[in-house]
């Protein structure tokens, strides 16, 4: 959430096999570093766990 509100992104620095679907949407570099001065308006959070314990969380900026 604050990433959403501060607008910059972490680095997934665990990301190393990137799929070709994604390598064609967006830069790799974008995804390994970390960025300033986004335009982020939507952040999901998905868990994985055992046993199908699923989760996944949806954010957006709101605004008046």
């Amino acid at each position: 959430v604050l990433q959403l509100h501060k607008c910059f992104s972490h680095a997934s620095i665990n990301c190393s096999d990137l799929s070709s679907k994604i390598s064609q949407i967006i830069n790799k570099e974008l995804i390994s570093s970390y960025n300033l001065n986004n335009n982020i308006n939507i952040i999901v959070k998905s868990g994985f766990g055992f046993g199908d314990v699923n989760s996944v969380v949806v954010w957006k900026r709101f605004e008046e």
